[in-house]
């Protein structure tokens, strides 16, 4: 197991199992994308923030539209109460 911040830039999370032909890391992380990755993505950091930047901007129009209509909604509401006020 290689400590943090060793030369070699290797990071090992988690426990190792101790095997006959040695430790065996159950997950590393090499910095500067040499090495093993903890899992492969065939879609790039760009991207996925690209995707998520959409998705953000998608749920803040939403909003805007529910608001929109909770405003209208509560509008109605009071003039209705108003108008049994007045009776």
């Amino acid at each position: 197991m290689v400590a943090p911040g060793q030369a070699d830039g290797t990071v090992t999370i988690g426990a190792t199992n101790a095997t006959a032909t040695g430790p065996t890391p159950r997950m590393s992380w090499v910095s500067h994308g040499a090495g093993r990755r903890p899992y492969a993505s065939h879609m790039s950091m760009i991207a996925a923030a690209q995707w998520t930047a959409v998705a953000i901007i998608a749920l803040a129009v939403f909003a805007v539209v529910t608001a929109v209509f909770a405003s209208l909604a509560y509008r109605k509401q009071s003039k209705e109460v108003r108008t049994l006020e007045a009776i």
